[in-house]
């Protein structure tokens, strides 16, 4: 029983110590949000004003952070652009949307492979609204002129 509770002990430690941000984890994370952001461009190129925005206003905090001499202090600051870019509603709209119409396709496909002739007709149906409303969605997205969101 002592040696179960010193383990659980250590690896609660090692947890703490192992999920504290990092000036290497932060970066990290910044340079990935720019590389999503940099996607969502090419792919939704009526929204790269909005998203070029986004990327200097997150990219205007992190450089603030190189003047802090603190390594706390700097990670505070990294977090807060990570933060900027995280938390728009747009960015995240944009994203989940690839997310989201890879699980509506997936369901598609599944509603497909139903062979059974007494749901043919319902299954094509859902297909065909469901492809409408696909296109529907994905013509919003390349032609609307988005507005500030947040």
């Amino acid at each position: 029983m002592k040696y179960s509770c010193f383990i659980i002990i250590l690896i609660l430690l090692t947890l703490i110590v192992a999920c504290k941000a990092t000036v290497k984890g932060e970066t990290h994370k910044f340079d990935q949000n720019q590389q999503k952001i940099i996607r969502l461009m090419n792919i939704y190129p009526r929204y790269k004003a909005y998203l070029e925005d986004l990327a200097q206003r997150a990219k205007k905090i992190f450089a603030e952070s190189d003047a802090l001499p603190d390594e706390e202090a700097r990670i505070k600051k990294m977090a807060e652009a990570n933060k900027a870019v995280g938390s728009d509603k747009m960015f995240n709209q944009l994203n989940n949307y690839e997310r989201i119409l890879e699980s509506v396709n997936s369901k598609m496909s599944e509603l497909r492979s139903i062979t059974e002739q007494k749901y043919m007709s319902a299954i094509r149906e859902i297909l065909d609204n469901s492809r409408y409303r696909l296109e529907e969605a994905e013509d919003v997205l390349r032609y609307s002129r988005p507005q500030s969101y947040n």
